[in-house]
């Protein structure tokens, strides 16, 4: 499912090029690093394609995006970071007592400081990013 979305956004957006699938020990070493279960969702995604070199991150964009953010603001402990939107905004996960709570996708926009909730699912905010609704 995954794979076919991404390849559907491909024949119009030359920049999505979804990668191969992540291996197990990739994902859990997200899971690892940051003490936490991936939402089914994602971790089907990253299983047939390990995202797609434009918003979706893969599994090493996971680990450093959300490291490099992590250092640059404490605050940002509380979203796991999945998909960015190449301009500073990054979406994710919030993580409350080091679980993911929901599948709700929250925006982090990076002038303001402030977090808005943008998708009910990841599918829902792939769908709208790549239709310019997010």
């Amino acid at each position: 499912m995954w794979k076919n979305l991404l390849l559907n956004y491909s024949k119009v957006n030359p920049f999505v090029i979804p990668n191969p699938p992540a291996t197990l020990i990739e994902i859990n070493e997200v899971e690892s690093k940051f003490n936490l279960h991936l939402p089914k969702q994602f971790k089907d995604l990253l299983l047939e394609c390990n995202g797609d070199r434009n918003f979706v991150f893969s599994t090493k964009d996971v680990i450093e995006t959300n490291i490099d953010l992590r250092k640059m603001d404490e605050s940002l402990n509380s979203i796991l970071f999945v998909t960015g939107n190449g301009c500073g905004d990054y979406f994710g996960y919030y993580v409350v007592d080091g679980n993911i709570q929901s599948d709700q996708i929250y925006m982090w926009e990076h002038e303001s400081d402030s977090r808005k909730l943008k998708a009910k699912d990841l599918k829902e905010a792939i769908d709208k990013y790549y239709n310019d609704e997010l």
